[in-house]
């Protein structure tokens, strides 16, 4: 048995808080009913109970098998979800004729591959930031699909009480 005291007006916790008497009560009993003494505690301090987001992405949701679903909706949202990190970026830079005159070829050459460095630091910082976006954006998407798929679901449970009830109300 838990034995729980409430603690005193100013807030201080009792040092017989919580009282565990008897062997038959395990971990996830205790964690339980703490974690319950909490959220009733939070909610009469006027807290509201947080929810916080995952900072991973939302994996893509494959096509459900037991509704209907829009097969291009899928398609894309695969499409979408393989292809937003593949950004190539790196230096291509094809000789010219330029570079084979000795001096100036080579000076030529130093100074086309600083430039071009010089742009893809900045294109690179701009593509980093527009990938990070996409993968918040694919994110969404394949929430509102997850979204869609239980809804759908539903309206399909839905649909059929429906038929059910005018069956009933036909005979």
């Amino acid at each position: 048995m838990i034995d729980n005291h409430e603690a005193d007006e100013s807030g201080a916790i009792p040092e017989d808080f919580l009282v565990v008497h008897g062997e038959d009560i395990d971990g996830e009993q205790l964690s339980a009913k703490v974690a319950n003494r909490v959220l009733k505690r939070r909610a009469k301090a006027g807290f509201m109970p947080q929810r916080f987001p995952s900072y991973d992405g939302v994996p893509y949701p494959n096509p459900p098998e037991d509704v209907q679903y829009d097969p291009d909706l899928y398609h894309h949202l695969r499409l979408a979800n393989k292809s937003y990190l593949e950004v190539k970026t790196e230096p291509e830079l094809l000789p010219s004729p330029v570079t084979r005159i000795p001096i100036i070829g080579q000076l030529w050459s130093s100074v086309r591959g600083h430039a071009h460095g010089l742009v893809l630091f900045y294109v690179n910082r701009a593509v980093r930031h527009e990938v990070g976006v996409n993968r918040y954006i694919i994110s969404v998407l394949n929430s509102f699909a997850i979204a869609n798929q239980d809804q759908q679901k539903i309206i399909s449970k839905l649909e059929s009480e429906i038929a059910e009830l005018q069956k009933q109300l036909d005979r």
